[in-house]
Order: C-alpha cells, then structure tokens, then sequence
C-alpha cells in the first residue's frame, strides 16, 4: 500500500523530506506547495514531474492525500486553515512534529551514511593500492619482454621460439595495461559517488529556509 504524501512548504527541510522519500519504498510525494514558486523545493519536485502549486487548497483538497506535512512560517495561520478543510481520512503532520521526525530521520540516516562512507573509502584505498602495485608488476614485465626480445634476437634461429614467447608476454602487457585503464575508470566513478554521498549528507544538515505561504 503506497502512502500519498503532500507538503505545505517548499523550503530547504521539504527538499530534504523529499530526497528521503524519493528512495523510500511505499511513499509517494503528490503535491508541494509554496508561495513561491522558485522555492527550493518547489525547483526540485518539478524537475521530478511532482506536481507544485502556490496554493495551500491545492494540496488539502487534492484526491486521497494521506498525509500532509506542514512546513511554514506562517503556521498558526496555516493550521487553522488545513484543520478547517481537512479530509478525516488525512493525517496532518505539524512542523513541531516534522521538525522531530527530521532530525531522527536525520540521525540515523547520517549514521547509515558514515558507515558505508568508511566501508567505501576502504575499498577505494584498496583498489588505490592495487593499480599502483598492478601498475608497477606491468611495468617489470614489460621490462623484462622487452629484455627477452632483444636476447632473442641475439640468439638467431635458435631464439625465435623465445621470440614467440616474448611477443606474447608483451601482448599481456597491453591487455593489461588496457584493463588498467578501465580500473582506472571505474575508480574515478566511484570518486564521484563518494562525492555525491557527501552532498547528500549535507544537505541534510542544511536548515529550514521555507518563506510564508498565502492561500
């Protein structure tokens, strides 16, 4: 069963609900509703194809909202006016409320993170440490092909079966050099997701900046 979700609020605490809930089974964010329409999380929901509006009827008489979660400055204003129009079957979830639901989601969510941010950054130093010593093994062994073709050479006729030998070990080098380079690759994608994943972790931290909503 998918929970419907509506927020009350475009500012910078609805975007971080909004990030969380994107990846979170079972929650679906309909609506977001702001006096301006440049706020944060109005900029985000629709780049997502959630629907905003500027207007807080909007998100109290959409169709079979579940929950509505305010987020403004004007709140008394704003609550007197859901808890007039309010559906029985939505439940209205306050700042106060959101505000403790946040920091929990918050906490444990920067915990999660900093434990697989440690695990990630192991393997990375691992996978760091094994291209340098792949990179230096490749580099000998291309020392010593090179050092087989010209004893090889040397030796005539009698040489070319160690020629033969030789030719293929360079071919290895190249191979590996090539999935060295794909490593390499890969390693400089999952910097990037590092990157992200400390984005992310900020902008759980970053504070509330939703302006007043009119209705």
């Amino acid at each position: 069963m998918t929970t419907k979700v509506a927020f009350i609020g475009g500012g910078e605490m609805t975007l971080a609900f909004l990030r969380f809930f994107e990846r979170t089974p079972g929650i679906e964010v309909v609506m977001v509703t702001d006096e301006f329409r440049d706020a944060p999380a109005l900029r985000y929901a629709a780049e997502h194809q959630v629907r905003i509006s500027t207007n807080i009827m909007d998100a109290i008489r959409y169709p079979e909202i579940d929950l509505i979660i305010e987020l403004t400055d004007n709140r008394a204003e704003v609550l007197s006016v859901i808890n007039d129009n309010l559906s029985p079957r939505t439940t209205l979830l306050t700042h106060r409320h959101a505000r403790i639901m946040y920091d929990l989601l918050a906490t444990i969510i920067e915990n999660e993170f900093a434990t697989i941010e440690d695990r990630f950054m192991l393997n990375i130093k691992d996978i760091k440490k094994s291209i340098t010593d792949f990179a230096a093994i490749t580099k000998n062994i291309d020392i010593l092909a090179i050092n087989a073709s010209i004893e090889a050479a040397r030796a005539g006729e009698t040489g070319k079966g160690f020629a033969v030998v030789a030719n293929s070990i360079k071919d290895l080098v190249k191979n590996s050099r090539d999935t060295l380079q794909h490593v390499r690759s890969v390693l400089e994608k999952l910097t990037l997701i590092h990157k992200n994943m400390q984005e992310t972790r900020g902008a759980l931290k970053t504070k509330e900046k939703s302006g007043p909503l009119t209705y």
